[in-house]
């Protein structure tokens, strides 16, 4: 878990630099959603995760895709570092649409810069992370607000794990979903993903989670 503050740390450059520039991370209003407490998964309410950000990417050779990213302060987004490109083309424009469960009706900002994990590998998805910078600040209020950062060590197997995304309800299917669903894994030890990804699977940057009939699937990344 140390691994992943490094990284955000890596970034978005050392603490004093961006409070520098009137951000926070970790704020009081992080991680509380305003609302009670994917493939099989349930319907988003409104509020209830506050923090989730809808990408529509456009890469350089005309393909379009979708991730999700994670409001991480007024001016950055928390994402996956292969949501940088499709299919090996380097995106060239990013929308991020948030403060709705449902995608058509979020408010949007144009991402103005992508920064990839400096050593990002595509074909391992080591260091799979990366921030987006926006236009302009996010409007915070009961449908959005940041996502916290661990900013310690923490022991989360056994731990009840939330996956939320607008990505295909099947494999093979078509996507995005139009509203934000959500399910729940459990971690589970690594050495379970270790054999069935075998060298695919790096426990110093990744967990394994597992629940039965329930997953993430392509689009949820981010």
């Amino acid at each position: 878990m140390i691994n992943f503050v490094v990284g955000v740390s890596l970034l978005l450059g050392s603490p004093s630099s961006v409070l520098s520039q009137g951000l926070q991370i970790n704020g009081p209003e992080c991680g509380i959603p305003t609302r009670g407490m994917i493939v099989n998964g349930s319907f988003a309410e409104p509020n209830q995760f506050p923090w989730m950000v809808y990408l529509g990417l456009l890469a350089n050779n005309g393909a379009g895709y979708f991730c999700a990213g994670s409001i991480l302060t007024r001016r950055h987004i928390l994402t996956a570092a292969h949501c940088t490109e499709v299919e090996g083309e380097p995106v060239v424009k990013i929308d991020a649409y948030y403060g709705n469960p449902d995608r058509t009706r979020g408010k949007m900002l144009r991402v103005t810069k992508m920064i990839r994990h400096p050593r990002y590998e595509r074909w391992t998805l080591y260091s799979d992370i990366a921030i987006l910078v926006v236009e302009k600040p996010f409007q915070y209020g009961s449908n959005a607000r940041p996502l916290c950062i661990p900013v310690a060590p923490m022991n989360i197997l056994g731990a009840e794990t939330i996956l939320a995304g607008w990505g295909r309800l099947i494999e093979g299917g078509v996507g995005p979903q139009r509203h934000l669903r959500y399910t729940t894994v459990k971690v589970v030890p690594n050495e379970r993903c270790m054999d069935k990804y075998t060298w695919r699977y790096n426990s110093d940057v990744m967990y394994c989670a597992y629940r039965s009939g329930t997953d993430s699937c392509k689009g949820d990344s981010g």
